[in-house]
This record gives structure tokens, C-alpha cells and sequence, in this order.
């Protein structure tokens, strides 16, 4: 078979131990991508000599973060279309070949993106499905389009109905389309793959292929662990599409209104439970008129009460709660 018209963009920082996996995990696909980039973010072990052992272009610059170091492989990418995946991510042998079927299907998708399940380091199974997961997927409205695939359009919407249902390494999407809406927010730092998946969206809708084609390493290095760098990027992403709208797919508008009255009140909780009262109190005058929700309030009335009260406060509920 021949090669198909993508290139994989791996970014990587300090991943000599996990690199070979995942880009072996690509050498070993059914449908080969076109060429496979890996961008070392200014790593400090053999990350880079790693890459080069494995046969693979290396683009080495200092360390900027995820977000940059994608832009990069994006910007110096020869493929039509770019797929994803993160250094310490796994395919199965045969995602491209799926997921290249689901865009002959559907030619004017913006964005392929496939089911994942969660692994340790060992490569013990965490979950299963994301899809899966009871109340989420399946309250999205979508459109067979072929044996385990379907369409979905305006898919700031059915985030609102599923939850947000993408990451970076189970996505294709048309290179030229990226650089047009303008790639990966550098000054997002948390949450940027959301906010850039629904400018890509604007232009065509999304394809799910319904299978397990990723697995998703969980890890204690994953940044999904900080609770409250992942609320304040889910605002900060929230604040970009509010300020445009039109940038972003059907709904985007509606669905960073839900993540900001739900990040803000993780947000202040967990500045609360790390005594930091002051910056929960400007987080809570800053976000409050636009993000409101009544137990938002109540978490940054406790800030403005300071400390004495709110550790109080904690104490009872622990008693009752304990009762």
C-alpha cells in the first residue's frame, strides 16, 4: 500500500525512555504517513539522538512548550494532512489506514479523530473507551457514515451535550486549514488543543471513527494532573472564543460560557485549598460577571471571608460529613 498523504508531528521534552514506543508505534502502520517529524523541545536528555537512531526527521529547538514545538512540525510538515501524537502516546497499527478511510468517506471533514483508551507505563488498560464513558458520547448527534464512523457538525454544541471528547494524538486534520485559522495559541498553555480544534472546526465537521485506535499513557507527568493550571488555561481559552465568536464552530460560543462557569469554580476551589486567598479573590472579580454560577459565588465569598472563616467553614463540613 502506498504511503498516505500525512505527516506525523510528534513534540517531545525529556522523552528519550517513552519516544521509541510511539514512533514505532507509527513505523509499524498498516498505511504508512508520508513522513514522520519529531520536534525535541529543547530536551536536556538523549531525546533528539534518540529520534535520529529511529530514522525520523528531527527538528531540534529551545524548550517552548507543546503547543510551539507543534506549530513547528506543522509549519516545516510536506503532507497534505497532519496527524498528531504526543511522545509518550501508542497507536494501533492500524489508525492512518481508519482514519485515511473516514476522509474518503467524508472529503470535507475539518477534523478525524478516533476513540482512545487509557494505559499505564506497564501497558495495563486504565479505561477501556473514552467513548464509552455513560452519558457522554452518546447524547452527541451525529450521522453514520460508514461501519463505525459517523459525522458530527457543530461540534461546539455537542461538546455541550458529550463533553469535550478530542486530544491532540487521536486528530488529522488539513495542513493548510491549520495555517489559515492560524495553528496552536502560543500563549495558550492549557487547553490550546481545544481552542484550536474549534477554529479548525469553523471550516467542515468532524469525523469519529468510532474505534480504540490510541492509547492514552497515563502518568504522573501528564498535565492533565494540575486541576488547577487545566481550569485557569479552560478560562483563558474561554475569554479567546467569547472574544470572537465567528473564529470558531457552531456553538463554540455556548459551550466556553459552561467551561468557564465550571473552570472558574475549580479554579477557586483548588486556589483555596492551597491558602491562596488572594489570587482567588482577583480570579472571582475578574471572571464572576461573565462566568456566574451560584456555587462559583459561594467558593469566592469563602475567599473574600479569608482564612480564619474558610478553614471554619471546612472544619463543620468534615464533621458533618463524618456524622
Amino acid at each position: 500500500m502506498e504511503a498516505a498523504d500525512i505527516s506525523v508531528v510528534i513534540p517531545a521534552y525529556n522523552q528519550a525512555e517513552r519516544l521509541p514506543d510511539a514512533v514505532r508505534s507509527v513505523q509499524a502502520q498498516t498505511l504508512a504517513p508520508r513522513e514522520i517529524i519529531v520536534v525535541d523541545d529543547g530536551s536536556r536528555d538523549d531525546t533528539a539522538a534518540v529520534a535520529r537512531d529511529l530514522g525520523v526527521h528531527v527538528i531540534s529547538q529551545d524548550n517552548q512548550g507543546p503547543q510551539i514545538a507543534r506549530n513547528t512540525g506543522i509549519r516545516a510538515a510536506k503532507g497534505r494532512w497532519i496527524a498528531l501524537l504526543d511522545s509518550d502516546d501508542l497507536w494501533e497499527t492500524d489508525k492512518l489506514e481508519r482514519q485515511w478511510a473516514a476522509i474518503q468517506a467524508c472529503p470535507e471533514a475539518a477534523l478525524v479523530a478516533c476513540d482512545y483508551r487509557q494505559i499505564t507505563d506497564g501497558g495495563q488498560i486504565v479505561h477501556p473507551s473514552f467513548l464509552s464513558q455513560p452519558g457522554r458520547y452518546e447524547r452527541v448527534e451525529k450521522r453514520p457514515i460508514g461501519a463505525g464512523m459517523s459525522r458530527i457538525d457543530a461540534a461546539g454544541d455537542n461538546f455541550l451535550r458529550g463533553g469535550y471528547f478530542l486530544i491532540p494524538s487521536a486528530t488529522l486534520f488539513v495542513r493548510e486549514t491549520a495555517l489559515e485559522v492560524g495553528l496552536f495559541d502560543e500563549h495558550l498553555h492549557y487547553a490550546e488543543d481545544l481552542e484550536f480544534f474549534l477554529r479548525i472546526l469553523s471550516r467542515g465537521p468532524l469525523v469519529m471513527v468510532e474505534t480504540v485506535l490510541l492509547n492514552y499513557r497515563v502518568h504522573d507527568a501528564n498535565i492533565s494532573n494540575d486541576r488547577l493550571k487545566m481550569a485557569l488555561g479552560g478560562l483563558a481559552a474561554g475569554d479567546r472564543i467569547l472574544a470572537a465568536p465567528r473564529r470558531y464552530a457552531e456553538g463554540a460560543d455556548r459551550y466556553a460560557r459552561f467551561l468557564q462557569r465550571r473552570d472558574l469554580q475549580v479554579a477557586l476551589r483548588e486556589l483555596l485549598a492551597h491558602g491562596r486567598f488572594a489570587e482567588a479573590r482577583a480570579l472571582g472579580r475578574r471572571h464572576l460577571r461573565r462566568a456566574y454560577s451560584g456555587r462559583a459565588l459561594a467558593v469566592w465569598c469563602a475567599a473574600l471571608a479569608g482564612p480564619g472563616i474558610f478553614n471554619a467553614l471546612l472544619a463543620l463540613k468534615r464533621r458533618l460529613g463524618d456524622a
